[in-house]
């Protein structure tokens, strides 16, 4: 799942990444993908991922903790995750941090519908294959520059009475951003990132706040000609959190709506 609201969902592509730096704070967004294709035979149900970051009072880190869910035709796959992250600050203006999550996938394999036959009905139909994500983040001043590699083992499962084959799939994923202030009142943002895994995808997009609270982005996928735009809300009332964006492709047929409504105390 990667969905195109960036900020807050960046620690999804990144454990380094830590939306807020400040003392002590809980924060829980909850992202949500729907994708709209024109066929009769074709469905998904909707992506669904429950993300969780935090930082108590005299710890140099943050924790973080997830949950997702996706769905396939022939198996879906729940997938919990937790790890830690640390920051270490050269000077006021320079930070570097660092992040490691464990990934645990639990794949649930429908057999009757992946051989098109009424009679398979095995015993066994869920099976885990961990991983693990690395990251790093380093900003200074306004830049942010961060690196990760996702699944970093490639674990595999193999069938071999079927030839079929479960792989979580390795993802190196970059990404650059640079904050500017035009006005006491307006923030934009121009990010860069790009994601190594089967191909490679790039995104390029700007963000403008204005008055620290309202944020409006646009993000390209260029090998994919996709554009994405959306709009978030920070603190609408009481640290409660949301968002959606939209997206349609000059090169693929589906178009997908994300959305995330969150709460940080």
């Amino acid at each position: 799942m990667k969905p195109g609201i960036y900020g807050n969902s960046l620690n999804i592509h990144n454990p380094a990444s830590e939306p807020d730096y400040g003392e002590s704070y809980n924060n829980i967004d909850l992202y949500g993908k729907y994708k709209f294709i024109n066929s009769t035979t074709w469905h998904k149900d909707m992506n669904v991922l429950l993300s969780y970051i935090g930082r108590s009072n005299g710890l140099n880190g943050f924790y973080m903790a997830s949950y997702s869910y996706d769905n396939y035709s022939y198996f879906n796959r729940h997938i919990l995750s937790g790890g830690y992250g640390m920051g270490w600050s050269f000077s006021e203006n320079s930070s570097i941090s660092v992040g490691v999550r464990g990934i645990f996938n639990f794949d649930n394999i429908k057999w009757k519908e992946l051989y098109n036959s009424a009679e398979d009905a095995r015993n066994q139909n869920i099976y885990m294959t961990p991983d693990i994500d690395i990251g790093v983040e380093y900003r200074f001043k306004n830049t942010r520059l961060g690196f990760s590699v996702r699944n970093l083992a490639g674990a595999k499962r193999r069938f071999h009475d079927d030839g079929f084959m479960l792989i979580n799939r390795r993802q190196f994923f970059f990404d650059v951003a640079q904050r500017f202030a035009i006005s006491e009142k307006i923030d934009i943002e121009s990010h860069l990132s790009t994601y190594i895994e089967r191909n490679i995808t790039a995104d390029i997009g700007l963000t403008l706040t204005y008055r620290k609270k309202y944020n409006f982005l646009y993000n390209l996928k260029l090998l994919e000609l996709r554009h994405i735009a959306g709009f978030l809300i920070d603190d609408i009332v009481n640290g409660v959190n949301f968002g959606i964006v939209y997206d349609i492709s000059h090169l693929h047929a589906d178009h997908n709506i994300d959305f995330v409504i969150g709460i940080k105390f």
